[in-house]
């Protein structure tokens, strides 16, 4: 009957122990869960203690129960040894559990912030990228409305522009290329009343709507200045017109020449590349570049332009054109420049006026590699045809 109790008191005891293991698994998850480390510490130092009660617990029950001493002892050993080990193995396990439930929950709410953080961002950015397409329309509009500006003056410039013919004594013939909607380059055209011949061709600075404006402002400033007499006096007066206005620094390089019925030429060079002279005859071709400067950069120019004078004889031709002709480069950057230009008209002075454009033309693009020009180009071809009776 004792032994009887005493293995129900076991059993119990074992009970006890287990319950006691719950409980000490609960306490421990709770304690690392608040306190992180320090409960993780606080289990393990409950864990030892519970197992020291224990064994503490059990000497004195052995000290109490000494009827039958090996049959109760090995089953009290027994017990007594698999509660130990039931308390250590709980009290561990039940912190490895809270040490990853407490990172988890750290990980869970670090993640909650990053995800806010991230929807704040998203937001940001949203109303950045609305912000940007509101502008970039607004730019698109404002683009769209100077672009049909800039088309309209360019239809307006073209419009100013003279048509080329044949003369009653002169044969014409002439290339434009502007490379742009607008273009800095003008020229004029005119027969007076005497049969007289006048040519004008500038290049403003630039090939935007200002130089446009200014390549537009010398074609209409040589009505009031054509009652002159010699050319460096029409040229004086252009640049009189056109200093004082200074549309952002810009310029405008120019020549202007009459040719009478008899074959007299008179030319002023406005800091224009040159006239070219080919001969009908095979004699060395010539340049007429004497007159000043630029128009529009001095109100008084260092000094008065002057005017040059040549006779020409019958199927002489000259030649004028703008800077992009003689500035148009090739791959490694080498102009095509003038001494090429009077080579090639000189040996083609026996083709006809338009093949010889032509021709130069795609002398130009084979040089270049037919890579585009960034400047505008103008080129006029005359051939002085003799008195007609």
């Amino acid at each position: 009957t004792l032994l009887l109790a005493l293995g129900i008191g076991d059993l119990l005891s074992f009970g006890l122990v287990g319950l006691g293991s719950l409980l000490l698994m609960g306490f421990c998850i709770m304690a690392t869960s608040l306190y992180g480390i320090r409960g993780v510490v606080a289990s393990l130092t409950l864990s030892a203690a519970v197992i020291t009660a224990i064994g503490w617990g059990v000497q004195t029950g052995a000290v109490v129960f000494t009827v039958d001493a090996n049959a109760y002892q090995i089953g009290v050993t027994s017990w007594v040894q698999l509660g130990v080990i039931l308390v250590l193995v709980t009290g561990i396990v039940s912190s490895v559990i809270a040490v990853i439930n407490h990172r988890m929950v750290n990980a869970i709410n670090v993640l909650r912030v990053t995800t806010i953080e991230l929807i704040e961002t998203n937001k940001r950015l949203e109303t950045e990228i609305s912000i940007r397409i509101q502008k970039e329309e607004e730019l698109r509009k404002v683009h769209d409305e100077e672009h049909k500006r800039v088309v309209v003056a360019g239809e307006f410039q073209k419009s100013l522009l003279p048509k080329v013919t044949d003369l009653s004594f002169l044969q014409a013939d002439f290339r434009y290329f502007p490379v742009g909607s607008v273009s800095g380059d003008v020229y004029h055209l005119s027969q007076g009343r005497d049969g007289e011949v006048e040519f004008f061709l500038g290049d403003a600075t630039g090939h935007d709507v200002a130089a446009a404006l200014l390549s537009m402002m010398a074609h209409i400033g040589l009505e009031s200045a054509r009652d002159l007499n010699s050319t460096g006096a029409v040229i004086g007066q252009l640049n009189s017109l056109l200093a004082p206005m200074g549309l952002m620094e810009k310029f405008i390089t120019g020549i202007f020449l009459r040719i009478g019925a008899d074959g007299l030429l008179r030319a002023c060079n406005a800091g224009h590349p040159p006239l070219f002279i080919i001969p009908a005859r095979d004699i060395e071709p010539m340049r007429l570049s004497e007159g000043g400067v630029p128009l529009g950069l001095f109100s008084e120019p260092p000094v008065p332009y002057s005017e040059q004078v040549y006779q020409l004889e019958v199927g002489d031709r000259f030649f004028l054109l703008t800077d992009g002709v003689i500035e148009w480069e090739n791959p490694e950057g080498e102009q095509f420049g003038m001494d090429r230009v009077l080579e090639f008209l000189s040996n083609r002075r026996h083709d006809r006026i338009s093949e010889l454009l032509q021709g130069l033309m795609e002398e130009l693009r084979q040089f270049s590699d037919r890579r585009p020009c960034g400047d505008d180009m103008t080129l006029f071809a005359f051939q002085y045809q003799g008195r007609i009776a």
